[in-house]
């Protein structure tokens, strides 16, 4: 403390020195004196004055440096759905996928409509009966008519078929060789006789017979076929060598229809045939 003091007075000193004895120098002298002799006094301490007002904020200091990431929080609710985005182009087709298992029988529809009414196969029938008359005697060269033969037109690609049954019979004599086929003749003036079929023997019956003093009823039936368009007779038709011995008959029954031709139907195979018929 002494060393303070005495440092202070020679600082007054010189101070005085500088200045002069002019009236500031003496009250700066003065000054100096009474603080060197305030600092040889100990100081106290009074009571701490309350808390003065707050001063202004001062200004903002620079951003420090960024910290570390904290650790990631749980998971907030979800939020309500947005509004539904605009529907996306379409992508390329996907390779097709194997075939499934067949579904169950659906039930059956209701009957549809009926259709119209299709173009008929047969285009024309006719039905005759007529006595049959004496038997033409002879072989194949002498075959006519028997009974009432039908008139039948034809257009292109159209067929015949005919059915004929007559009753045929003697009386105090037996009969024999009887030979009946279906025959065609075309309407114009001159045409010849024609049997049905390329061979008689295959499409007619030949050799009918039958005992005195009886009657039996013989039928035959052919299609005649890839006819010319235009009008043809059609019928029974035959002879008989014993034609003599043919006196009971009756009369002859036939029908002939105008069909569309077509295979529809055809010729059984001769391995389908019986003994007999492979045999004529």
């Amino acid at each position: 403390m002494k060393t303070r003091t005495l440092s202070m007075l020679a600082g007054a000193v010189l101070t005085i020195l500088l200045l002069g004895s002019s009236g500031v120098g003496e009250a700066a002298y003065r000054a100096t004196a009474d603080d060197a002799a305030h600092q040889t006094k100990p100081r106290l301490r009074g009571p701490r004055g309350p808390v003065g007002p707050r001063g202004p904020v001062g200004p903002r200091g620079r951003t420090g440096l960024r910290g570390p990431t904290g650790a990631t929080g749980p998971t907030g609710p979800a939020g309500a759905a947005g509004a539904q985005g605009e529907t996306g182009a379409t992508g390329p087709a996907g390779p097709a996928g194997s075939p499934g298992a067949i579904g169950a029988t659906g039930a059956t529809g209701a009957q549809g409509p009926q259709g119209e009414q299709g173009q008929s196969g047969v285009v024309g029938a006719g039905t005759a009966t007529g006595s049959i008359g004496e038997i033409p005697p002879g072989s194949f060269a002498a075959t006519a008519f028997l009974g009432r033969p039908l008139v039948a037109t034809v257009g292109a690609a159209q067929s015949i078929v005919v059915v004929a049954t007559g009753s045929f019979g003697t009386t105090a004599s037996p009969a024999r060789d009887l030979s009946l086929f279906i025959c065609t003749q075309a309407t114009t003036p001159g045409s010849a006789l024609n049997i049905v079929g390329a061979n008689p023997i295959p499409s007619g019956m030949i050799g009918l017979q039958l005992p005195a003093q009886s009657r039996a009823s013989f039928g035959v039936t052919d299609v005649a076929t890839n006819l010319a368009p235009g009008s043809y007779r059609v019928g029974m038709c035959g002879f008989s060598a014993d034609s003599e011995h043919w006196t009971n008959n009756d009369v002859v029954k036939q029908t002939a229809l105008v069909v569309e031709q077509g295979d529809a139907v055809v010729p059984a195979t001769p391995a389908t045939t019986n003994a007999r018929a492979a045999a004529r």
